[in-house]
């Protein structure tokens, strides 16, 4: 995940290279919104799981995070191979 004005910032470059004039305040109140309602939805609301591992990706390149994320599942099976039966 990353920070909301991160992913308002990523958004707009999206918006920005598909030629459309938005303002990053404009783009930060709509996901504001979609996220409110995706977290309040009855069904299937947009949570963490409670075991989850957040990693919060601003200012990381994306090799950055896939480093990270492949070290997390490197330590993570190193731990469970070391785990008897």
């Amino acid at each position: 995940t990353a920070t909301p004005l991160e992913r308002a910032r990523r958004r707009l470059k999206d918006f920005e290279a598909r030629g459309e004039k938005v303002s990053l305040e404009e783009v930060l109140a709509d996901q504001a919104e979609r996220d409110q309602r995706d977290a309040e939805r009855n069904v299937g609301p947009l949570l963490a799981a409670t075991d989850a591992i957040v990693l919060v990706t601003d200012e990381m390149s994306t090799d950055e995070v896939v480093d990270h994320l492949e070290s997390l599942v490197r330590s993570r099976m190193m731990r469970a191979s070391q785990q008897p039966g």
